[in-house]
């Protein structure tokens, strides 16, 4: 498209896919990079490049003599840091790659956040499984074993028992790679919440904070979400706070920010983990626009391009959001109909469903939404539905 400026999209996955797609919905001409040439939003782009985006230098290049108008928001893990890097090197509106590498890498994260004065749980970096188990010993159970980089839940496990430790122990190459570094953790006790927002001009405006129900450890992987989070104004009032002094404390600015954050039995807060990007996991494309009354993506792009970015101004609707809690197997009936009373999103029938151990399989398993005018109609709403939809979707054994 000569004569008009690109947005990058850095990543091309099925997590990229919806800002991809508001962007082409507005006519903005899309430059997508993957190291993946399978990856669908090199299709869906106006423009796709097989780069590994994991190679900052290598992503330079390949956009280098190129006009472009910006970094495409999108959820993003590991690679935030070539999104900064781009931001940085071309002077473009969005994180740094300063303040990308701080969010993404945790042993980095952890010390900048102990450093501003925030609880930090004990925490050991490793590589290899024979430092994987000085550091379990040291650090006793229940732990946390996560990757040292990267932003979000891939490849986390809460390990409380010696068969949990043995199996991550076997398996530490299958989670973080054979050559890759790790870390341990204590663990931070209390209720999850997450936290979405932006933040403009240095200044943090949250926009959801979420409550959480997750999967039993040790993949604990996150299957429910209700928001707004019923919570006192107070406990509302600490986690934003906590989140906020993070953010100044990791540099953030000019981006959209996600955050995981614990509350003691004290109602202490505790940030777990902070990225300056949207959320995953349909938050973004599905709960933030039907809870505000407002399309995400589409307030980001304008950010980027204009520096503007427009709050909503709609009351928050009560929204209940679930993964379908399918056992593994072949998916081989689906239901005729569902409720009115929900919007969903059934599995692909015939597909094979492995272990409920990661975001991608829960996406994959399919998804209900449901709205409504109080948090306790939504939720009741959502596990009706969600009973429903198990009792009457066949999966058979593999």
């Amino acid at each position: 498209m000569p004569g008009k400026s690109w947005l990058v999209a850095i990543g091309a996955g099925a997590e990229q896919s919806g800002a991809i797609e508001r962007a082409k919905a507005r006519g903005l001409p899309v430059l997508a990079l993957d190291g993946n040439p399978a990856a669908p939003g090199l299709a869906q782009a106006d423009e796709g490049l097989v780069v590994d985006i994991a190679d900052i230098a290598a992503v330079l290049t390949a956009l280098e003599g190129r006009a472009l108008a910006g970094v495409l928001p999108a959820p993003i893990g590991r690679h935030l840091r070539t999104v900064g890097a781009v931001n940085d090197h071309f002077g473009l509106r969005g994180i740094s790659e300063q303040a990308a590498e701080r969010c993404t890498d945790k042993v980095l994260f952890h010390q900048t956040l102990l450093d501003a004065g925030q609880t930090r749980p004990v925490q050991h970096s490793v590589k290899g499984t024979e430092a994987l188990q000085r550091a379990i010993g040291e650090v006793g159970l229940p732990c946390v074993f996560k990757p040292r980089f990267g932003s979000g839940s891939r490849g986390v496990l809460m390990l409380r028992t010696d068969e949990e430790v043995c199996a991550a122990l076997a398996e530490y190459g299958a989670w973080v790679g054979e050559e890759e570094p790790a870390v341990v953790e204590g663990v931070l006790q209390g209720r999850e919440f997450g936290v979405d927002g932006v933040i403009v001009d240095g200044q943090f405006h949250p926009l959801l904070l979420r409550a959480k129900t997750m999967t039993a450890a040790p993949y604990r992987q996150e299957m429910v979400y209700l928001s707004p989070a019923p919570v006192p104004l107070l406990c509302r009032e600490r986690i934003v706070a906590a989140v906020d002094a993070a953010a100044r404390a990791l540099g953030l600015n000019h981006c959209a920010l996600n955050a995981d954050v614990m509350l003691d039995a004290e109602d202490k807060a505790s940030i777990i983990e902070l990225a300056g990007r949207p959320p995953g996991l349909l938050i973004a494309d599905l709960i933030m626009p039907e809870a505000l009354s407002m399309d995400f993506y589409d307030a980001l792009i304008d950010f980027v391009l204009s520096g503007r970015f427009a709050l909503p101004t709609a009351r928050e609707r009560a929204v209940a959001f679930g993964f379908l809690p399918l056992r593994a197997g072949r998916v081989a009936q689906l239901p005729s109909s569902v409720s009115p009373s929900m919007t969903c999103r059934l599995p692909t029938l015939y597909t094979n469903l492995g272990p409920l151990r990661s975001g991608a399989d829960a996406l994959a398993r399919g998804w209900a939404m449901v709205a409504a005018d109080s948090t306790s109609q939504a939720l009741a709403t959502l596990h009706a539905g969600l009973d429903q939809l198990t009792q009457e979707i066949c999966i058979d054994d593999n």
